[in-house]
């Protein structure tokens, strides 16, 4: 299968300055789209007032979207291991002490990756008016970093964890 793909870097120029095609063949990866993904959950009471808890995401690489044909030279987006934790703790009354941890190790991650062609080269990343230096990259969305909640809750006529 023949596609558009102006910004893959293994694309073959048509009669357009802005038009490329990539030739996509069975076996290629779809993008967007991580060959392992991993989510495991830990959950343990400290008897009948409290509970801790943790999780794993991970995902293997994957491919960006604009590269079908797995060949564009900035490679995939990689893949990434992230821990969250959280717990609760009952206190007197209907009252309840929380805490939760997303990203507790701060990893870096990006979740989705896509070819696109970047307008801000001049001098200090401004953008190029002229288009001289215009050029095709990668851009990936950067994942959450390390976030903390801590809080207290009323359990309005319930028992905690109820």
């Amino acid at each position: 299968m023949i596609l558009a793909s102006p910004n893959n870097s293994s694309a073959a120029p048509l009669s357009c300055e802005t038009c490329a095609e990539i030739l996509v063949r069975r076996g290629d990866r779809m993008p967007l789209v991580p060959r392992q993904l991993l989510r495991l959950r830990l959950d343990v009471a400290t008897g009948d007032r409290g509970a801790f808890g943790a999780s794993l995401l991970a995902q293997s690489s994957q491919v960006a979207r604009g590269d079908e044909n797995n060949r564009d030279r900035n490679g995939p987006v990689p893949g990434f291991a992230l821990v969250n934790v959280d717990g609760r703790l009952g206190l007197a009354g209907d009252w309840e002490l929380f805490f939760s941890i997303d990203n507790l190790l701060d990893r870096r991650s990006a979740g989705f990756g896509t070819l696109g062609r970047n307008e801000f080269t001049a001098p200090g990343g401004g953008f190029d008016a002229t288009g001289a230096g215009w050029r095709s990259e990668q851009f990936r969305t950067a994942g959450a970093p390390r976030a903390a909640w801590v809080g207290i809750a009323w359990r309005f006529g319930g028992t905690p964890g109820a």
